[in-house]
C-alpha cells in the first residue's frame, strides 16, 4: 500500500494523533513507502519531529529504512540541521555511515547543506571523513562544491588536526600552554581589551638614565610599549577556562 498525502503530511508536521489513528485503523506497516520510496520516519526526521519519530520507532519503524537511492532517515535529519533528531536516531541504533546507491553518507549530506552543528555531532559519534560519493567527493569537497565555506573550513581543520579526537584536544592543549606561560610570567599580549581588563600589569618603566620627551613624536605609545613589556596575568587563564567549552561536551 502506498502512503497517502494526508498521512505523509501528518508525519512531517508531527501530528501524532493522526498517526495513532492510522495505526489503529487496521494492520499497518510502519515502513510503508510513498511514491518516492520515502517512509514516514524519513519524513518525520527531515522535519525534525522527534515525538513523531519516537511514535514511529515504537511501532516498529526501521531506523535505517532506505529511500530508493538517496538516503536514510539520518540523512534527512542531518541535512535539515536537526541535531536532536540525529541524536535520537543514533541512540536508536542508526548506522553512522550508511551509503545508499548515491554513496552520500549523512556527514556528506550535512556538509552539502552547511550544517556545522550536525557535522560536529556526527564526527563526535565516529562518522568517517574518508567516505566518498560515487564521483569521489568527500565531505569537505562536497561542502566546497555547494559553497558552504564554514562547513568546508571545519572539515579541513578536523582533517588537518588528524581526526576529531585530536581536533577537540587542541584547544585544551593551547589553554594549558597559556596557563604555564601565565604562571611563569612569559605570556604577552598586544590585545588592547586585555590591557584594559588588567591595567595593573601594564606599568611601563623607562630604562635607567633614559630621558624621554613626552612630546617626542618618535616615542612609542604607552599601549605599544605596554604590550611589549607586560606579561599576561594568571587571571586571564582562569577567565578563559571559565567560559571555554569543548565541542565534545555539547548536548542536544
Amino acid at each position: 500500500m502506498v502512503l497517502t498525502k494526508k498521512i505523509i503530511y501528518a508525519a512531517g508536521q508531527g501530528d501524532n494523533d493522526a498517526i495513532h489513528e492510522w495505526f489503529a485503523s487496521g494492520t499497518r506497516d510502519p515502513d510503508e513507502k510513498d511514491l518516492m520510496g520515502r517512509t514516514l520516519l524519513d519524513w518525520a526526521a527531515a522535519g525534525g519531529q522527534c515525538d513523531m519519530m519516537r511514535t514511529l520507532l515504537d511501532h516498529g519503524a526501521s531506523v535505517d529504512a532506505t529511500c530508493v537511492s538517496i538516503m536514510t532517515p539520518l540523512h534527512g535529519a542531518a541535512g535539515g540541521g536537526h541535531c536532536a533528531a540525529v541524536v535520537l536516531l543514533l541512540d536508536r541504533g542508526a548506522q553512522i555511515d550508511p551509503r545508499p546507491i548515491a554513496r552520500r553518507t549523512p556527514l556528506i549530506y550535512a556538509a552539502e547543506y552547511g550544517q556545522c552543528d550536525v557535522i560536529r555531532l556526527l564526527l563526535q559519534h565516529g562518522a568517517s571523513l574518508d567516505a566518498r560519493t560515487r564521483d569521489g567527493r568527500d565531505a569537505e569537497a562536497s561542502a566546497r562544491l555547494y559553497d558552504k565555506v564554514e562547513a568546508a573550513a571545519l572539515l579541513a581543520d578536523v582533517r588537518l588536526a588528524g581526526g576529531w579526537e585530536l581536533y577537540i584536544r587542541a584547544p585544551r592543549k593551547r589553554l594549558l600552554a597559556l596557563r604555564v606561560l601565565c604562571e611563569r610570567g612569559r605570556a604577552k599580549t598586544d590585545d588592547a581589551l586585555l590591557q584594559r581588563l588588567f591595567p595593573w600589569h601594564l606599568a611601563v618603566r623607562d630604562e635607567p638614565g633614559e630621558d624621554r620627551d613626552a612630546t617626542d613624536d618618535s616615542d612609542p605609545s604607552l599601549e605599544a610599549r605596554a604590550a611589549e613589556a607586560s606579561p599576561l596575568p594568571k587571571e586571564v587563564f582562569w577567565l578563559v577556562l571559565k567560559f571555554w567549552r569543548c565541542d565534545r561536551d555539547s548536548r542536544y
